[in-house]
Order: C-alpha cells, then structure tokens, then sequence
C-alpha cells in the first residue's frame, strides 16, 4: 500500500486480527469501528445460517441435541470474533486517553458493546501521539 493511500476497511479486519494478542500501543476510531461493524454484520448473517441448518437439522435429524449444534458454533463463532475486539478496545481506549481497563466494560451484556462505543468515539489524547504515557 502507497503512503498517501487509506487502509481499505478489509486492512482494518486483518489489522484487528493480526493485532489480537496486542493489548498495548493505539488504534484509531477507524479500526474500531470497522471491527465493530463487521461483527454486526457477522451477528445475523451467522443467525440465518443457524436457522437454516436448524431446520436441516430438525427434518432430517429429529434428536433435540443436535439441533442445537448450529446455535453453539454461532456462539463459538462470535467467542472467537470477540477476542480481537478486547484488544482492539484496549488499544483505543489508551489512544483516547482512558484506562485501558475500561475494555472491562465489555463484559457487560448489551450495554458494554454501546459503553464501549461511546468511550471509542472520543478523539485521539495528543499525549499519546508524542510518547508522553
């Protein structure tokens, strides 16, 4: 990629993924907020997919346990897609100029994801930018 070139929303997804194990350093609201989107994204498509092989499940495999084989890989799915959005909302709280320890609040069910957005949103602390943590 040229210097003067924008990273394509695809290079965000990579960076977050490649970056998963990365609590530390900065990521801009761009980054985020492309991962956060792509799970959004991900959440129903991965929900039709479940319905449908549900249904295949159900017709042709009437045991009730396997019918519920296609709702734990979704969850699996989406437990995986969430370790990368744990470092990515560290990495942006720093750059925001929080405690990265208010990824924590991620661990609240529904409010944490928008918590964690609004906390996102705040414009990048120029003391980071110069090496002044």
């Amino acid at each position: 990629m040229e210097a003067n070139q924008k990273p394509s929303t695809l290079d965000g997804i990579i960076d977050a993924w490649a970056r998963m194990s990365d609590f530390s350093g900065i990521s801009s609201r761009r980054q985020f907020y492309t991962y956060a989107l792509s799970l959004v994204v991900i959440g129903p498509v991965l929900a039709v997919l479940v319905f449908w092989f549900s249904s295949f499940y159900e017709f042709y495999m009437p045991n009730y346990f396997l019918n519920m084989a296609p709702v734990e890989l979704m969850f699996a799915v989406l437990a995986v897609c969430f370790v990368p959005l744990v470092a990515l909302t560290a990495r942006r709280m720093r750059d925001a100029g929080l405690s990265p320890w208010l990824t924590l609040v991620l661990a609240l069910p529904l409010v944490g994801i928008v918590g964690a957005s609004v906390l996102a949103a705040r414009p990048p602390d120029s003391g980071v930018h110069s090496g002044k943590l």
